[in-house]
């Protein structure tokens, strides 16, 4: 009896070896092999696989916001300082804060409201994400895969995050960015063009493909269709941020132009 024919045993895949580490597969699998990584998850997906992922996310943010709040201070100022309708005296308290540093319940507040912030945030993005992928997009998923897809792409976001702070402190400002605001020099957010690059840097496209992907797995969908989900909440969001940039900077008695 002859062996010659036989073929190999196969090697695990890529979605075997994600799926034996668990949720640090999962995690990890994000930046090296997402879609894997979202089949892992869809598998399993529960509230409890969630919890290590956001609270990654949560201190990430935490970890910029508390090292570049002084600098985030002083950015407001400068903004503000030109307002037509802001007291003097309302002025002069921000400068004051801008040149003797944050105070520590100030710190203690950015603690609160990002451990807040980001799960009520994330929340919300998904029954935006889950109400325009079940009905305007024609799939069917529930909400714990949604949100456990927008927080494992929000994986992305923190990393930026912490990319971001070396060059927060090395230029003195938290008005850092890896996208094209940075081919804008002396603008800032008054700028909506500045805004919308500024918003959409390279770290925010990565994660809005990869999220995509994630959609499209949990929905059954194509690639494609799953990124141009996500491609649409995307925009959607920054165009309601960049709405309520414009609204708030017209109270604020700021100017805003275009370019």
């Amino acid at each position: 009896m002859t062996t010659d024919n036989i073929p190999e045993p196969a090697g695990p895949t890529t979605l075997d070896v994600v799926e034996d580490k668990g949720i640090v597969g999962i995690m990890t699998g994000i930046f090296s092999s997402p879609t894997e990584a979202f089949q892992a998850f869809d598998k399993k997906a529960s509230f409890k696989l969630l919890i290590m992922p956001l609270i990654v996310v949560i201190l990430a943010t935490m970890a910029f916001s508390l090292s570049t709040a002084q600098f985030e201070a002083q950015d407001q100022y400068n903004l503000l300082k030109n307002s037509t309708v802001i007291p003097q005296s309302e002025l002069q308290k921000m400068q004051d804060k801008a040149q003797e540093g944050v105070s520590g319940s100030d710190l203690a507040l950015k603690v609160v409201l990002t451990f807040i912030g980001i799960p009520v945030v994330t929340a919300i993005i998904s029954l935006i994400v889950w109400g325009m992928g079940n009905f305007i997009f024609g799939g069917k998923t529930n909400f714990m895969r949604v949100w456990g897809v927008t927080i494992l792409g929000g994986l992305i976001g923190g990393l930026n995050s912490l990319f971001k702070v070396p060059l927060v402190l090395a230029k003195g400002t938290s008005s850092v960015t890896y996208g094209l605001a940075a081919l804008m020099p002396g603008k800032d957010v008054t700028s909506l063009l500045y805004f919308l690059f500024f918003t959409l840097d390279g770290f925010v496209i990565w994660s809005m493909i990869v999220t995509g992907l994630g959609y499209a797995v949990i929905y059954k969908f194509t690639p494609g269709k799953g990124i141009a989900l996500s491609v649409v909440v995307t925009l959607l969001a920054v165009a309601v941020g960049m709405a309520g940039l414009v609204i708030g900077m017209s109270f604020a008695g700021v100017e805003i132009s275009i370019i």
